[in-house]
């Protein structure tokens, strides 16, 4: 394991949770343009009245 400062744990996170948002984009274009049934581009907004949700 990789012995790093808190701090940089922090940013390669972040920066790795960026690429993977570019990656996701870029399939998302390339795969599902025309609409898709992948459960998971189709899930339900937050419900209401719920602990943390947005109301």
């Amino acid at each position: 394991m990789a012995t790093l400062p808190v701090h940089e744990l922090t940013k390669s996170f972040r920066l790795l949770v960026a690429l993977f948002g570019v990656a996701d984009t870029r399939r998302r274009e390339l795969y599902c343009a025309g609409g898709c049934t992948h459960a998971w581009h189709n899930l339900p907004g937050p419900r209401r009245g719920v602990r943390g949700a947005a109301s």
